[in-house]
């Protein structure tokens, strides 16, 4: 018999020892829209949390910690070459009653009723209690999942590595039950990072206390306020970042934009921890990876270092040049090299952003002086196999804008842009001219790798400094009547134009004026006499 105690006292509704969580939590969730304001006051929230976190994550009712999973692996057998998982086996008959169980089936409602505990509890041990049992579930979940065979196998590999029954009929309903996990954690945690970052710690609001002319109910939900100190934020942050870790094997699955609300938790809880350089670089340290310069083999350790690398993006600003160098560099090296495997295109990519934010920070300028000349051969060697078209020109305009003033790396390195151009023309001298594979960007299709890069040039024009934007101008009208294609040369004729007169700013655009005015035009335009269309009416 489910039972509760009332104190009278304290007008206080309390969870006694005897009391069942998962029928409290249950019933609740379903109710709490229909209690009246005045009932809700005397709800003890503190008390509550637990109780329905516990119900969620660790109830043979509900997430179990996650110890279901285990169980799929042992009903995992080979078929023709192929993993299959039958819809008869007793780890699928039982996961599919899981899913149908009342707790389990009302999971959106108990996180919304977890969500209301968090908005009004008052006791911040309540909130890292919290955390600790979610931190500890995501840790366990992750460490279970990779006793799964069906861990080491990428979403874009399935098809040829696990029979088709499966696919259809049981591999999906485990994939719904985990992202039943993630969805369920991030509105939780979409709840306390709303209420971290809505705390005058935070906000820069003052905090107050109640003015006295406030109803009584009112200075009653005022004392219930979340009293952050200043080092609550970067943790409770830091800690929803190390939960979102756990689960970034079901995040990956669901592509790069996942969800609204996964977005605001994870943003937000970057925004707070970059507050704190001290606490962010305690993060980083504990989300390295262990052994750097390789890739690992397990699909699961690649994932990890994935999400790594996805952090750093946006940390790598507030990080000490010293940590970038010894920590953040060695991590990603492995990642920049041309001809990795399809699925590690995704380390690729985020490896190359994290190098060009590590570039754009003032404080690692001395840093970037020294690995620039590294991280441009590696940008060169990449295109056309690993870099789109359009990666490799917004990669080379970003160094030349990092390395032209006013940026710090100019000044350590003042001759650097020049070197980047004079290389770019090594590039181009040797760049092939048959078109690129249709696969490769569809914005550059018919282009040659010689186009492409004569577009990089022309792209980071606007991003020099004038005196050397005025002295590439003519080598770039030269590289451009240079192409042998007419359909390319008049695209990439166009292109300059648009620079011209929509992309420079007074100073640059002055010069520009005055250069074509002085035999710019005949340059760029030296094949009128065969008819320029598109761009000959409008000078």
């Amino acid at each position: 018999m489910v039972g509760y105690s009332y104190n009278h006292h304290n007008h206080l509704l309390t969870i006694s020892p005897d009391l069942e969580a998962d029928v409290l939590s249950l019933v609740l969730s379903h109710a709490i829209g229909s209690i009246s304001y005045k009932a809700k006051e005397y709800l003890n929230y503190d008390a509550l949390l637990p109780a329905v976190i516990k119900s969620i994550y660790f109830s043979r009712e509900g997430f179990q910690s996650g110890y279901f999973l285990p169980t799929i692996d042992h009903d995992i057998v080979t078929m023709d070459g192929k993993l299959a998982w039958p819809s008869k086996s007793n780890s699928f008959v039982e996961l599919q009653e899981r899913s149908a169980r009342p707790l389990f089936v009302s999971m959106s409602g108990l996180a919304k009723l977890a969500g209301i505990a968090i908005k009004e509890a008052h006791d911040v041990r309540a909130v890292h209690a919290l955390l600790d049992s979610i931190q500890r579930f995501s840790h366990t979940m992750a460490s279970q999942w990779r006793t799964n065979r069906l861990a080491e196998i990428p979403m874009s590999q399935e098809a040829e590595l696990i029979d088709d029954a499966s696919l259809k009929a049981t591999v999906p309903v485990v994939w719904q039950i985990l992202k039943t996990v993630l969805f369920t954690t991030t509105l939780i945690l979409q709840d306390l990072t709303a209420r971290v970052i809505q705390n005058p710690m935070f906000s820069g609001r003052e905090s107050r206390l109640p003015p006295p002319h406030l109803p009584r109910r009112h200075r009653r939900r005022h004392r219930r306020q979340l009293i952050l100190t200043e080092t609550d934020g970067p943790v409770i942050s830091s800690r929803i970042l190390h939960i979102l870790h756990g689960f970034y094997f079901i995040t990956s699955r669901m592509g790069p934009g996942g969800f609204s609300s996964y977005n605001f938790v994870y943003y937000a809880a970057i925004d707070v921890l970059t507050t704190y350089p001290e606490h962010a670089e305690t993060f980083i340290r504990e989300i390295a990876p262990k052994e750097v310069g390789q890739i690992p083999p397990l699909l699961a350790d690649r994932l990890c270092e994935l999400y790594f690398l996805n952090i750093c993006e946006q940390i790598v600003p507030v990080l000490s040049p010293k940590l970038n160098e010894v920590v953040v560099i060695p991590a990603l090296s492995a990642y920049l090299v041309p001809g990795l495997e399809t699925t590690l295109h995704p380390h690729f990519e985020a490896a190359h952003s994290v190098m060009l934010a590590l570039l754009a920070t003032p404080s690692s300028a001395e840093l970037g002086a020294t690995i620039m000349p590294f991280y441009v051969d590696a940008v060169f060697k990449a295109f056309p196999t690993s870099l789109s078209a359009r990666q490799f020109r917004l990669a080379f305009g970003t160094l030349v804008g990092e390395a032209s003033p006013p940026q710090a790396i100019s000044s350590v390195h003042p001759y650097m842009v020049d070197v980047l151009l004079e290389i770019l023309s090594e590039k181009i001298s040797v760049a092939g001219t048959t078109p690129l594979p249709a696969g490769v960007d569809e914005g550059a299709v018919g282009l040659s790798e010689k186009d492409v890069c004569i577009l990089a040039l022309i792209d980071s024009l606007p991003l020099m400094e004038i005196k050397v934007m005025h002295r590439w101008l003519d080598p770039a009208a030269k590289l451009l009547n240079g192409v042998q294609d007419e359909g390319s040369k008049q695209r990439i004729r166009e292109r300059f134009w648009d620079v011209l007169i929509g992309e420079l700013d007074v100073s640059r655009a002055e010069v520009a004026v005055r250069w074509w005015g002085d035999g710019g035009r005949d340059k760029v335009l030296l094949g009128k006499e065969q008819g320029v269309e598109g761009i000959s009416p409008r000078l």
